[in-house]
């Protein structure tokens, strides 16, 4: 497109037919087409399933009954490293909380980047992320269980996979957002 006023053009990209990016009329900036990946809404989706999973299995600890306390050695490691991973989860999404609570404070945002609460909240996705690589090993392992008496109900198993499952994409987005790369900038 070429203005009717003077000189400038924009120009738009086509792929399929659907504009897939604009190039702007000093050619200094392209807009590209926002992936499904990286909309916030996405993001915020991922982030609340994140929090309720980990939320139901600190629950968990405190509502089981006795006789689902009986587990193999490697569910039991499971168990707590997906505990591990539940209050990291919880502190990373309060911390990144406290942080976006004082977002409005442009300034403070801008001279104080990144900030204590985005750092510490960062690391603790870090570690949950590299947490979640394991119990995503160990899952074969949990769903071998052992004999019928000393291990997991079929429904805690399901339970502790999809905790894996919602963990595992959390985990990548926050690779894709950058989160887990915060020494990038």
């Amino acid at each position: 497109f070429i203005s009717s006023t003077g000189p400038e053009r924009l120009v738009f990209d086509l792929s399929s037919g659907r504009a897939s990016r604009m190039i702007v009329a000093t050619n200094s900036q392209i807009f590209e087409r926002t992936g499904f990946w990286n909309r916030p809404t996405i993001l915020a989706i991922s982030a609340g399933l994140a929090g309720v999973a980990a939320a139901a299995t600190l629950a968990g600890i405190f509502l089981r009954n006795r006789r689902e306390f009986r587990e193999t050695p490697i569910q039991g490691r499971a168990s707590l490293v997906q505990n591990i991973q539940a209050v990291l989860w919880l502190s990373m999404l309060a911390l990144f909380g406290v942080w976006a609570s004082k977002a409005g404070d442009v300034a403070a945002i801008m001279y104080g980047w990144p900030g204590i609460s985005l750092l510490l909240a960062s690391a603790c996705a870090i570690v949950a992320a590299f947490l979640t690589i394991l119990t995503t090993i160990i899952l074969p392992g949990v769903f071998r269980g052992g004999r019928r008496v000393d291990s997991w109900t079929p429904l805690r198993k399901a339970a502790y996979a999809a905790t894996v499952l919602i963990y595992l994409g959390f985990s990548s987005l926050l690779l894709i957002w950058g989160v887990l790369t915060p020494w990038n900038g």
